[in-house]
């Protein structure tokens, strides 16, 4: 430890010279002889509030930022971004048909290359119009209502976060109530502020709430689920559906959590309509919408796989499916923010076998079977990737028979892939499949006596598409004459005699 001229060494009893503030402006002596500044003097050029090298930053700026308070050169100002909200803007309000629970959280995935100080409590700030009240919230927890931070990297300094989820909760709200009133328009203004004081241009946020009647529907039809105790110490809680199509879906949690997790109806979101895939199951519905500040564990149910480490893990955004993770476990674009990298862990022992994921935030989830050349940066809505020709997954056989892997419905996707797909008129069909199929799939999917009838009206399609791909077409083409043939020969055969009695 050196003393205050830089060329002995301070008794370690003794406290460093460097170290202090004669002048008691904030600026230690050190630093302010080392860059030519009075440590004697608090105000003025030499002060705190001082611009020495007149370069817009304060002397107290260049030292928080270890900056040079001599060379005026200022950095180029590069404020918080907002990457990401949850619930999306505009979620809610006509013609968007998402559900927003009224214990919805609100969030903002911001990032930052030089760094956001969460200790300031000033850096983030949410003004919360709720229709009835407007109030100015931040990070200071002596407040009745909070903002809470949870950062994406743990191991950064609290000084300098890069990329953060900043949550406002409206559970913890005790200022006007711990719930949204039914059918409310929300707004909601953010800003945020980085370690070199560059301020975000203020952005916008709008979601409606839900309606007493959505509430209570969503409420009705959610699925059947228990408590369970989780095997990992580091929660405390737990639940697991215990009947449907979601049996084994679990989401695991820590009680201390502001909003407590549940499944929400699976008909929302969606069943997964990425061109190319084969969706498992039906979707994962994770509400309310929030952020954690221990990213949850879910265990997402794959009913009739044997092997679930080919599947990938795709994630509705409140509007489009993204891929979110591919089958070797890697984090995609689209699932940054939301999964934690790593977490992946695949458990074929389970009935039925699950994948479990860490996750930052609730939304949709469902696994899925991608095409083989399915890279990085595919993603849902009709407009990700797709395999070749882009024609669309085996929809509504799916829906009818359970799995993508059951043997009726990869006869059917075989013969897609090698008939339909190798022509433009049969590519263009399963295009226009693709894109309308999915929604009466998944009405097909809710209902058993429908999946009953649609199962057994698919058996003449699977039988021809079996016929071909084992007899080729013509073949099969001769063979459907030919039973046509004798179909009409008995037919009018039949007609004869009755008409001759």
């Amino acid at each position: 430890m050196e003393d205050a001229n830089h060329n002995g060494v301070v008794d370690p009893g003794e406290t460093d010279p460097c170290d202090e503030d004669t002048d008691e402006d904030d600026l230690p002596d050190g630093w302010e002889i080392e860059n030519m500044l009075d440590p004697l003097k608090a105000t003025g050029v030499n002060g705190r509030d001082g611009d020495f090298d007149n370069d817009g930053w304060t002397n107290y700026e260049e030292y928080i930022n270890d900056s040079d308070p001599s060379d005026d050169r200022y950095p180029e100002p590069t404020p918080p971004e907002v990457v990401e909200v949850n619930p999306h803007d505009g979620a809610g309000i006509d013609p968007d048909t998402m559900r927003v629970s009224n214990i919805t959280s609100f969030a903002v995935l911001i990032e930052d290359s030089d760094g956001i100080d969460i200790t300031d409590t000033s850096s983030i700030r949410f003004t919360i119009d709720d229709g009835e009240n407007v109030d100015e919230i931040d990070l200071d927890d002596s407040k009745d209502v909070r903002v809470r931070v949870t950062k994406l990297d743990s191991d950064e300094d609290d000084t300098a976060v890069t990329r953060l989820w900043a949550v406002y909760h409206r559970a913890e709200d005790t200022i006007r109530s711990n719930a949204y009133a039914y059918d409310s328009e929300i707004n909601i203004k953010v800003d945020a502020k980085d370690k070199r004081q560059d301020w975000m241009t203020q952005e916008n946020f709008y979601f409606k709430i839900e309606s007493e009647a959505e509430h209570d529907d969503a409420e009705a039809n959610s699925p059947d689920t228990s408590s369970i105790v989780p095997a990992d110490p580091a929660y405390n809680a737990g639940i697991e559906v215990t009947s449907g199509d979601l049996e084994g879906a679990k989401i695991i949690f820590d009680d201390n959590e502001p909003v407590t997790p549940m499944f929400g109806p699976s008909d929302q979101p969606p069943l997964s309509d990425v061109p190319g895939t084969d969706a498992v199951g039906v979707p994962m519905n994770l509400q309310p919408p929030t952020v954690f500040t221990t990213p949850v564990k879910i265990f997402i149910p794959c009913p009739g796989q044997a092997d679930v480490s080919k599947l990938s893990i795709y994630y509705y955004n409140g509007e489009d499916w993204a891929l979110a993770c591919d089958a070797d476990g890697n984090v995609e674009p689209g699932g940054n923010g939301w999964m934690v990298p790593g977490s992946r862990k695949n458990h074929n022992d389970d009935i039925p076998p699950t994948i479990e994921i860490q996750i930052y935030h609730f939304s949709g989830v469902q696994a899925a079977i991608s095409p083989p050349d399915e890279g990085e940066g595919s993603s849902g809505g009709g407009n990700g990737g797709g395999s070749g020709g882009g024609g669309g997954g085996c929809f509504i056989a799916t829906a009818a028979y359970g799995s993508p892997m059951e043997p009726h419905v990869e006869v059917l996707r075989e013969f897609r892939d090698r008939f339909l797909l190798t022509n433009s008129l049969g590519s263009a069909f399963a295009d226009i499949y693709a894109t309308y199929s999915p929604p009466l799939a998944d009405f097909i999917a809710r209902h058993e006596i429908l999946r009953l009838a649609v199962k057994w009206g698919l058996l003449p399609l699977v039988g021809v598409s079996w016929m071909t791909l084992h007899f080729g077409l013509w073949l099969t083409l001769l063979l459907m004459t030919f039973v046509l043939v004798l179909l009409g020969v008995a037919a009018m055969i039949t007609l004869r005699r009755r008409v001759r009695t």
